[in-house]
This record gives C-alpha cells, structure tokens and sequence, in this order.
C-alpha cells in the first residue's frame, strides 16, 4: 500500500481551490466589419456642403449670359461690379472688369448682359454703347439722375443681322435712338458735313430736322 507523501496531498488539496478561482483574464475585441453610424454622420455634413456648393455651382453657370467688350476713351464714372448697363432705364447687364488696352489708348470694359432672348438684340454689330453720366453743353443739361445713382452704361439696340462682342463706346449720348422713327441725312454744306437724324416734322410750311 502507497502512501501519498505530504507534498502530493497539499497539491491534490489546492487543485480544486485552483480550479474553482475566477477568470480574471482580459476578453478578446470583436471587430465588427459594419461601420459605426458615427461615422456616417461625421461624413454626412461635409458631404452635404460639396453637393450644395456643386449645385449653386452649375446654377451660376447656366444662368451666366454672354459677354461683351466695350471701348472708351475713359474710365470715368465706371466701375467693376457696380456700373450697370442699361436699355430704356432697365437693367441688362453688368460691368465686370476695367481696364487698359494693350497701347493705353482705350479703356476696355469687360461686362456680361443678363441671360434672355433681348441679349442677342443688344449684341448686334450696330448697337451703340455710351456712359450716362451728369453733363452740361450746348443741348442743355442731362444725366442728373446719376447724381445719386452713380453713372451707367446705356445702350442703343440695333437692327443688324449680324452679332458681335466689341463695340466702340460713343462719346456722349446719341441725340435719336433707333426706335425712333426717322431717318439719316447729310445736308451737304460746304466744307463740312452735318449728319444727323431727321424726323418728319413740318413748321411754318418748312421741313425741319434734330
């Protein structure tokens, strides 16, 4: 018969003390392949700001009307995106640059027309362009609503087939616009000629022209 030695027993008698002792042992992390919805809506602001900012975009785009170039012989009174230009006292458009010519000779005026079928009208080759600014002369005194308004391209509608993106600015305001019915005239004095609109008026039993 054996005998178990002391030290057998006292490790027979701490096995099930062992066994019955808590786990105290870490769990392993479980990685889930589903992305946390957090996250999404840490994404989902920013991503909503660039289809915004890409929308407003392609709107200013589409709704941008065609550019023109205008050519004076001074700068005065215009201003980048702040002189409008206007047809029968509405707005049709805006400046949007100022600048020298190549030579210095001419300023040149960069301005964009507003989007709609009376563009192509304003675009054609013989419409006329001109600052309406406060001027005294000869004729009397005019332009004195851009006192407080500030001075504003206006513009002569033509009636050429043709369109064009340059014009030649006139120097002052045109006497007779071309919805005024009437007609050119060279009175053929000596030396010189005097071209000016005439209108269909009689006075006195005379035919006079402006």
């Amino acid at each position: 018969m054996t005998t178990a030695s002391p030290n057998e027993a006292h490790h027979d008698e701490a096995t099930p003390e062992a066994a019955a002792a808590p786990d105290t042992a870490l769990p392993s992390p479980e990685w889930s392949s589903r992305p946390s919805r957090s996250l999404w809506l840490v994404w989902l602001v920013p991503l909503l700001a660039v289809a915004v900012g890409l929308g407003l975009g392609v709107h200013a785009l589409t709704e941008r009307g065609p550019s023109i170039t205008i050519l004076f012989r001074t700068g005065e009174g215009i201003e980048a995106g702040k002189t409008h230009i206007k047809f029968k006292d509405v707005d049709v458009g805006l400046v949007r640059s100022v600048r020298l010519s190549a030579d210095l000779s001419q300023v040149e005026v960069k301005a964009e027309l507003l989007k709609g079928p009376g563009a192509e009208v304003l675009m054609r080759k013989d419409s006329r362009y001109w600052v309406v600014r406060p001027r005294v002369g000869a004729a009397g005194v005019s332009g004195l609503s851009t006192l407080l308004s500030g001075a504003y391209i206006g513009v002569d509608a033509g009636h050429d087939s043709e369109t064009a993106t340059e014009f030649k600015g006139l120097d002052q305001q045109p006497t007779i616009t071309a919805d005024v019915p009437g007609r050119a005239s060279n009175s053929g004095l000596t030396n010189w000629a005097l071209w000016t609109w005439v209108r269909p008026f009689i006075s006195d039993g005379c035919r006079w022209g402006r």
